[in-house]
């Protein structure tokens, strides 16, 4: 789990540990929640292919009554359901296929179960709270940026205010602002951070001006690279256009 770079990574390894930490654990699957009540398989174990659907109502079942739930199927083995709750968030549920080995062997099973999911509840709550304050820190920034605007006298001096405060708190190297006539095709700079002038035609500003055309044009923020390039020369663009709605016509 170390050694993990992505959320799938992480939850196939931890079925893969807590699986093998169970003595005759057959199979496992990992449910999480994805949209509304739809909860999607984040890992299988062992074969990632395999048709784990005979588990589904065991699943449903105790994120219905929040509890834990063990249940003998027709194949003779076990069947045991977790889920994974705090205290605000039902995040998913753990299945475990068991082959059976008396009742000491299964209260083992369930223990070793509980600990595995309260650990990853733990990581789940970490992360929740971790992203809560990455959005409160970011409201935070846009009523700043909005309060300071509105305070400046003309939109020069909040344009200063505008770029000159990103930079400071994204934080990065350079912050630009630019505006557009009605077309998109054509880019004014207005402002550049921690510069009291600047050259319109010079190559980064070229560079910026062309990150804010395409933008502009996508409808949504863009970053280029996209990935990380090695190469300590290269300058990064992150451009987001400022879409503002058009006034509706009134009827004659």
């Amino acid at each position: 789990m170390v050694h993990a770079q992505t959320s799938e990574q992480l939850c196939r390894a931890w079925l893969g540990i807590l699986c093998q930490w169970i003595p005759r654990a057959q199979s496992g699957i990992l449910l999480l929640h994805d949209e509304g009540d739809n909860y999607a398989p984040a890992a299988v174990w062992p074969d990632p292919q395999r048709d784990m659907s005979f588990l589904a109502e065991i699943a449903q079942d105790a994120l219905v009554e929040q509890r834990g739930i063990v249940r003998n199927d027709a194949a003779g083995l076990t069947q045991c359901a977790y889920p994974l709750l705090s205290a605000e968030e039902t995040y998913g549920v753990v299945v475990l296929h068991v082959a059976g080995g008396g009742d000491a062997a299964m209260r083992d099973a369930l223990r070793l179960l509980h600990w595995g999911a309260g650990w990853l509840v733990g990581l789940f709550d970490r992360r929740h709270l971790l992203d809560r304050d990455l959005r409160l820190k970011q409201s935070a920034l846009l009523q700043d940026l909005l309060l300071g605007v509105l305070a400046e006298p003309a939109p020069d001096d909040a344009a200063r205010w505008i770029v000159n405060r990103l930079a400071a708190a994204v934080p990065c190297r350079l912050a630009v602002i630019g505006h557009c006539d009605a077309s998109g095709q054509h880019i004014e700079l207005a402002s550049v951070s921690a510069s009291a002038s600047f050259e319109p035609r010079s190559n980064l500003m070229a560079a910026a001006r062309e990150a804010m055309r395409e933008a502009l044009l996508s409808g949504q923020a863009l970053a280029h690279p996209a990935a990380e390039t090695g190469d300590s020369a290269t300058i990064s663009f992150n451009a987001s256009p400022i879409i503002a709605g058009k006034p509706k016509r009134r009827p004659r």
